[in-house]
């Protein structure tokens, strides 16, 4: 947990926007560089998310801070998936926080 605090780009979101930014990137961005979920799947495979209505206020403020791109894809009329993807900003946080968690 201290690497996440240590981090100046995070010193603007919440605790627990923070929180879930780190699993974020170090269980779901490690693998890809660019994540399609819905806000539910988000739920299931990020254990800090409490709520959908959580996430979209999260992934709002960490967008906010220019860690991550989001965009909307349709799927049908009234259900969209959102791509996520690092920003440059984002995958050198990213970075800072692997190698902080590694060392610990």
């Amino acid at each position: 947990m201290n690497v996440i605090l240590n981090v100046p780009e995070l010193d603007n979101l919440t605790d627990s926007a923070r929180r879930f930014f780190c699993d974020l990137v170090s269980r779901e961005f490690i693998l890809t560089d660019r994540i399609k979920a819905t806000n539910g799947q988000l739920l299931d495979a990020i254990p800090t998310a409490t709520s959908t209505r959580s996430i979209s206020r999260w992934l709002k403020l960490i967008r906010e801070e220019g860690l991550i791109e989001v965009k909307k894809i349709k799927i049908r009329e009234d259900y969209f998936k959102r791509e996520l993807s690092l920003s440059e900003k984002g995958k050198r946080v990213q970075d800072y926080i692997i190698a902080g968690s590694q060392i610990n």
